[in-house]
């Protein structure tokens, strides 16, 4: 910046706040949608990572769950007290496997409620009452999605450590935990049996 003559670096700032001030523009925006000719661009700007799965999807209806869908927090969980499920938009999810991964995962933990399979008590993070129903929640998800055709693979890296523990105390939890999971499948899928057994009959 040129200074004039006997204009000192202070006034020159000072002059220069003033010759700058703000103003409104207005800007019509439009969403994608309401554009015609431009639905190319819908994959580039937005690639739908999560595709339905209509056998997980109708397992997730019939079960009768009350599920939520929060985008604030990101979290997904089973909320003992409230007997609720929250998960985040589909939107979040990198995967078609990742969302239902989690869907089912936290589908398995609500047969747990005192409504249902009555498996659930109101345990700690990271005791051994928690780790046993995440190991349940953990083999029942793998079964689900096999039966619904997605490949599973764990990411609940924090628990493993209780897991092993739980092991480690009890030989017999790894059975029990199988078990318990085979349990709360069959009650999900039960709906979807009996709808089939009415077809036949």
């Amino acid at each position: 910046m040129k200074l004039k003559k006997n204009t000192t670096e202070a006034e020159a700032d000072e002059k220069n706040r003033k010759d700058v001030f703000p103003f409104v523009r207005l800007h019509y925006v439009f969403n994608l949608d309401q554009i015609e000719g431009l639905d190319h661009l819908k994959d580039e700007i937005a690639p739908v990572r999560v595709v339905n799965n209509e056998e997980a999807e109708r397992i997730l209806v019939n079960s009768g769950a009350k599920v939520s869908f929060d985008q604030l927090r990101n979290q997904a969980f089973y909320n003992h007290a409230t007997d609720s499920i929250t998960l985040p938009f589909k939107e979040a999810f990198k995967s078609t496997e990742g969302y239902y991964e989690t869907c089912l995962h936290e589908l398995i933990h609500w047969t747990g409620g005192p409504a249902r399979l009555n498996r659930i008590s109101k345990a700690a993070f990271g005791s051994e009452e928690y780790a046993a129903e995440e190991l349940v929640a953990e083999f029942g998800a793998s079964i689900l999605c096999a039966h619904v055709g997605i490949p599973y693979k764990t990411n609940h890296a924090a628990y493993i450590a209780s897991w092993i523990k739980k092991l480690k105390d009890d030989p017999k939890a790894l059975s029990t935990a199988i078990t318990q999971a085979q349990k709360a499948v069959d009650f999900l899928l039960k709906p979807a049996a009996d709808e089939k057994i009415k077809e036949v009959a």
